[in-house]
């Protein structure tokens, strides 16, 4: 199949496509997850796909600088639009479907608006300095925006395709994400200190969160998935409905930056780590976002160094916290007891996950390796090698067989548990990875850098398709 280098949703949810790295465009149905049609046209990997409005078409841009347009319904090829120096790196149709605009890469730095009727050479918009990434229509369509990749978004008047204003983003690291359990939203916190949600279904941003007064360090959704939970260096934990944009509650117990936030599967507890050392745990009561009192039911003590990561066991009655002493501490959320500790990390432990049925925690570390651990025994019981450098993040799929990692190699690696073996490494990246998270529904794994970059991987049987 080769390595997925594109993919898009259709408008009514009815199809997925997918583009690779060999040239080939694959549509799914989104439901059914079997193959509807596959098109075969592409010279070279295939680096853009869009679905018209009203998902009867299909637009493909790739490497070979081409667009080509494809009926979905019978997977015909349409039209060919020729006129890109380099890759075609992003397309969006407007709302009618009668034109199209595409993006294309370093040495060409154009945006083109096509008629589709018309099939006359089209309008280019001239401006941008760098590889252009990402382009949107606004509502009245008077108007288009484009984001490149040195960060500067532009507003473009689609009549005139003259430039109208330039916005520079000068805090892009991604810091943190998070999926919601249902697999419909993405939370990207940025080092601006603004969280940022996406649809995944319709791949757009939908709302802002703005209150935090520094980096966002960690974000955690709430069962219900009406409501998430964010960590900063500004020392609070927040609570914020994603619906209405508000933060319903801030929660403050830390005496310095909180490194990460969790929220128990059943809803009921919200737990913080941060580099005073400590665990705050907050009891929440009857339903979001009311909490028992505005300080912590629990003040957990134990590590000697900064606390980089906390996480609750699946029937809820554990919490797991790792820290730069180079330790991992399991305590009991009722009691607040340690009941057991895991050390065999040679530098600071980064992240933690407990796998799905609860038995066993995936710890990663600065001294490269990913390790598993059985809690009750404490046993290490796989030590996988294979990063380069430091490893910063881990998740588990959702039916606890893989695990992912990526770190400061700018690697994605996916590891079996059954065989012990690495499956695949992903590249894509251009800086280190310090984001992973699987969605709800295990379909897909999230990643984001420190450039600012999130992708979207669709995964099957643990595999890039």
């Amino acid at each position: 199949m080769g390595s997925i280098t594109a993919v898009a949703f259709s408008e009514d949810n009815q199809f997925i496509a997918t583009g690779s790295h060999i040239g080939i465009v694959r549509i799914w149905g989104a439901i059914s997850g079997q193959e509807w049609r596959c098109l075969e046209d592409h010279q070279t990997a295939v680096e853009s796909l869009s679905f018209s409005p009203d998902s009867k078409l299909l637009a493909s841009g790739g490497r070979d600088k081409k667009i080509r347009l494809w009926d979905v319904t019978s997977g015909k090829f349409q039209q060919i639009l020729e006129g890109h120096q380099d890759w075609v790196t992003a397309l969006i149709f407007d709302k009618n479907a009668d034109h199209l605009a595409s993006a294309s890469a370093i040495n060409d730095k154009d945006i083109c608006i096509w008629s589709l009727a018309q099939r006359q050479k089209p309008q280019k918009l001239k401006g941008d300095s760098n590889s252009i990434q990402a382009i949107a229509f606004c509502p009245d369509e008077r108007y288009l925006i484009s984001a490149a990749s040195d960060n500067t978004i532009r507003l473009w008047d689609r009549e005139t395709g003259e430039e109208i204003k330039q916005m520079q983003q000068h805090s892009n690291w991604v810091y943190s994400l998070a999926c919601s359990k249902d697999g419909r939203w993405v939370a990207i916190a940025y080092s601006d200190g603004i969280i940022h949600l996406w649809d995944i279904i319709k791949q757009r941003e939908i709302n802002c969160l703005e209150g935090h007064e520094s980096v966002i360090s960690s974000l955690a959704f709430c069962p219900d998935n009406q409501h998430l939970v964010s960590g900063s260096w500004d020392g609070t934990v927040r609570v914020w409905d994603i619906h209405t944009r508000k933060c319903k509650r801030i929660l403050q117990g830390h005496q310095n930056w909180v490194s990460s936030v969790a929220v128990s599967p059943n809803g009921e507890w919200v737990a913080s780590g941060s580099w005073d050392k400590t665990v705050c745990l907050w009891e929440i009561t009857n339903s979001w976002p009311n909490f028992k009192g505005s300080k912590p039911t629990r003040i957990l003590q134990g590590h000697l160094e900064d606390i980089e990561g906390v996480a609750f066991s699946p029937d809820n009655q554990l919490i797991a916290s790792c820290s730069n002493d180079k330790t991992i501490k399991i305590w009991e959320v009722a009691s607040g007891q340690q009941v057991q500790q895991l050390e065999g990390h040679k530098y600071s432990v980064e992240d933690i996950v407990f796998s799905p049925d609860g038995q066993f925690i995936a710890s990663v570390s600065r001294d490269k390796t990913v390790r598993v651990w059985h809690i009750i025994s404490g046993k290490e019981i796989h030590r996988f090698q294979g990063h380069t450098n430091y490893v910063n993040c881990v998740a588990f799929s959702l039916e606890g067989r893989y695990l992912a990692s990526g770190g400061k190699d700018k690697m994605i690696a996916i590891w079996d548990l059954v065989s012990g073996e690495l499956t695949q490494l992903i590249q894509g990246h251009t800086n280190y990875i310090n984001s992973l998270a699987f969605t709800g529904d295990g379909s897909f794994l999230v990643s984001g850098d420190n450039d600012g970059v999130v992708r979207l991987w669709k995964l099957e049987l643990g595999k890039l398709e």
